[in-house]
C-alpha cells in the first residue's frame, strides 16, 4: 500500500523549493549555502534535508519547477486559438529564449564555472525538456503547411538551443535587461524565415 504524501509535507517542500528557486537565479548555486535557503524558507536545516538530502537534489527539484513553469506557459500558447501556426512558433520560441535567460544568466553560468558536472547534467536535462516541445511545435507546424516539409528538425531545434544559450550569458542579458525578448527577437525571425 503506497503512503499519501502529507499535505504539510507538500506544502514545506514547494516553500523550500520556491525559496532556493529565487536564490539560486539571483546568486547561483555555488553562492548560496542551504542554511540560508532553510532559514529564508523559515525553515530548519533538518527539515530541509529530510525533503532535500543533499544541496543537488533541491537543485535537480529547482530545475524541474523551472521546467514546468516555461512547460505550463508553452501549452497555453499552444492552445490559444487566436494564434496562426507561424505566429505561434515565434512566440513559443521566444519564450524559450527568455526561460533560458532568466535560468542562465546567473544559475548555469555559475554551475558552469564551479560545478561542471551539475551543469552538464542539468543542461542535458534541459536541452532534452526543451526539445521534446519544440520537436513537437515544429511537427505540428509542418503538418500544417505552415514550414518545408524537409526541415531537419533534431538539427534546427539544437541550433536554435546552441544560439539561445550562447545569447544567455550575463553580457547579452545585461544590455537588454529591460526587454529580455529582444535578444532573441532577430535569431527567431532568421529561425522562421528558414523554416519557410
Amino acid at each position: 500500500m503506497k503512503i499519501q504524501p502529507n499535505m504539510d509535507d507538500i506544502a514545506v517542500k514547494n516553500e523550500i523549493v520556491d525559496t532556493a528557486k529565487a536564490y539560486f537565479l539571483k546568486y547561483g548555486y555555488s553562492r548560496v549555502s542551504t542554511a540560508e535557503i532553510a532559514d529564508d524558507a523559515g525553515r530548519s536545516k533538518k527539515t530541509l534535508y529530510k525533503h532535500f538530502p543533499t544541496k543537488e537534489a533541491l537543485l535537480a527539484a529547482v530545475v524541474e519547477r523551472v521546467n514546468s513553469t516555461v512547460e505550463s506557459e508553452i501549452v497555453t500558447l499552444l492552445s490559444d486559438p487566436a494564434l496562426n501556426t507561424e505566429d505561434r512558433v515565434r512566440q513559443v520560441l521566444e519564450r524559450v529564449g527568455v526561460h533560458l535567460v532568466s535560468v542562465g544568466s546567473v544559475l548555469y553560468d555559475d554551475l558552469e564555472s564551479k560545478e561542471p558536472g551539475l551543469y552538464t547534467n542539468a543542461r542535458q536535462h534541459q536541452r532534452q525538456f526543451l526539445s521534446e516541445l519544440l520537436k513537437t511545435l515544429l511537427r505540428q507546424a509542418i503538418e500544417a503547411k505552415a514550414f518545408r516539409a524537409n526541415i531537419d528538425v533534431d538539427t534546427t531545434i539544437a541550433t536554435f538551443l546552441a544560439s539561445v544559450e550562447a545569447l544567455a550569458k550575463p553580457a547579452a542579458v545585461a544590455s537588454h535587461a529591460d526587454e529580455p525578448t529582444v535578444l532573441f527577437r532577430t535569431l527567431v525571425s532568421w529561425l522562421i524565415a528558414g523554416l519557410r
